[in-house]
């Protein structure tokens, strides 16, 4: 009953650079039978430039303006997973958005040492990275009490296939 009961609603994964949103919503996706969707990737396609290049040329302000319209017009393809970049519900707009009815939100909850192994060498595709350990660790605590506003919390720290699972069986449970 799970996953036919939800088959139409979106589930946007949440969590900072790092928490496995791109890893864990491949997987999610096949499991489910759903497309795949990774904002960033949409939004470096509507700015044809690299995330990077945009954060460079046209700051920050510009990049998060394009995100927020790649994020507006996936909501409504339904059917799909889709993993935003961790800093997506910083627009208020966002997170009207994507806590509205009918969209599942899932936190990929990961502690910030796990978090920074990850990400310290990926510089070059993630510009905030390059902030350095402190910056990124103020990122996520203060992320945080918007993550924690999602309909699920995960803990993804481990295997991205425990993960799928437990995401699975949360969604089963969903009103």
């Amino acid at each position: 009953m799970g996953v036919r009961k939800m088959s139409k609603r979106p589930v946007v994964l949440l969590g900072v650079a790092g928490a496995g949103k791109s890893t864990v919503g491949e997987k999610l996706a096949r499991r489910m039978g759903r497309k795949f969707i990774e904002l960033d990737m949409l939004a470096e396609s509507r700015m044809c430039m690299s995330i990077s290049e945009a954060f460079a040329t046209c700051g920050e302000e510009y990049f998060r303006t394009e995100e927020s319209h790649s994020l507006k017009g996936v909501l409504t393809c339904g059917n799909a997973v889709i993993a935003p970049g961790g800093g997506v519900l910083g627009r208020e707009s966002n997170r009207i958005a994507i806590f509205q009815r009918g969209i599942i939100s899932v936190w990929l909850d990961v502690p910030f040492p796990v978090v920074w192994e990850r990400i310290k060498d990926t510089g070059d595709v993630r510009p905030l990275v390059r902030q350095g350990r402190e910056f990124n660790r103020g990122l996520c605590t203060g992320r945080r009490p918007l993550y924690q506003l999602a309909d699920i919390h995960i803990d993804a720290s481990g295997d991205a296939g425990f993960v799928v699972e437990n995401i699975l069986r949360s969604i089963a449970i969903l009103p």
